[in-house]
């Protein structure tokens, strides 16, 4: 955000300013993330290690088509979007960061469900839109994650040994 986008955010803000016109909505408040502390699951056989920066990594049976689930409890209020990290690791393929036989991965369907904590009141699926990514692969655009259709998927080809990012 400081190298990509403040400096244009700020000098759009000063102008407006010198114009006498309202300030852009989002220049002048950078986003701010939260790492939610995440209970992993796998369909497929996969063990997730734990890291000290929150992180879940993947290892032990690796199917050629898994499901991952997370769950997070939080208590944050006002939450406008998800960003998922792909992050890098020495342990896998080409450094990652999936765990396919040349190092890539296939999001296909990725969803988040919003419940109550006290566990009253029926989940909610929470629509996603606008998705942004780091990297998209030729022909497996982030957007693809959240289409609907199993079949279509956001991937990082050649990009490996790299941590991604796709927001929501």
């Amino acid at each position: 955000y400081e190298t990509d986008l403040l400096q244009a955010k700020f000098d759009q803000w000063l102008a407006s300013l010198a114009s006498g016109g309202p300030k852009p909505p989002d220049a002048t408040k950078p986003p701010r993330w939260a790492i939610l502390d995440v209970t992993p699951k796998s369909q497929g056989g996969a063990e997730f290690t734990k890291l000290a920066d929150g992180s879940a990594l993947a290892g032990g049976k690796n199917a050629d088509f898994d499901v991952y689930t997370f769950t997070a409890p939080t208590t944050l209020k006002g939450i406008t979007a998800v960003r998922l990290e792909a992050l890098a690791d020495p342990s896998m393929v080409k450094g990652g960061p999936g765990r396919a036989a040349n190092g890539n991965f296939d999001l296909t369907d990725f969803r988040v469900t919003a419940a109550p904590l006290n566990g009253q009141g029926a989940p909610v699926q929470l629509k996603l839109v606008n998705p942004k990514a780091t990297f998209e692969q030729k022909g497996l655009p982030v957007a693809a994650a959240i289409d609907g259709d199993k079949k279509a998927g956001w991937a990082v080809d050649p990009e490996f040994g790299k941590d991604h990012a796709a927001v929501f």
